[in-house]
């Protein structure tokens, strides 16, 4: 007797966002969503939700960016569940969010406090995330991204694959 065949289940994205990218913002903190971030998608949505994303401590506050149809499921799924500490945790920082609209040149005005807490001035850099977006400063997106890269490298450090590094020819550790 034949097995019943199994049915995998791939959940579709209406957008996927893909690339990063810096931008400048102007002194009305106005700034252009680069064109690798919208390409390809005919149907860009022109309504957005910014989010701040501030986990405290050592981590850098950046915002997230995404389409309102996206942030109102999460507006649902705060309101649908009874008290949990993750979900409080998320009707708070749903407070710090705010709708905006992009204008036909792909541009949005960041909200000044938004801005400000995220340490976002002169430029922001736009790094895609599949179903949102995120916007940071550079500087601090270029030290966090140092951070994740040394703790990958502390990681991947503390594998032992194949043995020590003594064990490797020449040609290996040229490679």
């Amino acid at each position: 007797m034949d097995a019943p065949e199994k049915k995998i289940i791939v959940p579709t994205r209406k957008w996927i966002f893909r690339g990063r990218e810096k931008s400048p913002v102007d002194s009305k903190r106005r700034t252009c969503i680069p064109a690798v971030i919208r390409q390809g998608m005919e149907d860009f949505p022109r309504r957005w939700t910014l989010l701040l994303w501030d986990r405290g401590g050592a981590e850098p506050p950046f915002l997230k960016m995404f389409p309102v149809e996206t942030a109102m499921q999460l507006y649902q799924c705060c309101t649908k569940a009874k008290f949990d500490a993750n979900q409080d945790l998320l009707r708070r920082s749903l407070a710090n969010s705010v709708d905006v609209d992009v204008d036909s040149l792909w541009r949005l005005t960041l909200p000044k406090e938004l801005a400000e807490k995220a340490k976002i001035s002169m430029e922001v850099f736009y790094v895609s995330a599949i179903d949102y977006v995120e916007l940071w400063n550079p500087g601090l997106f270029e030290w966090r991204e140092r951070l994740d890269n040394a703790k990958l490298a502390a990681a991947l450090d503390s594998l032992s694959l194949s043995g020590d590094a003594e064990s490797l020819s020449d040609d290996d550790k040229r490679q």
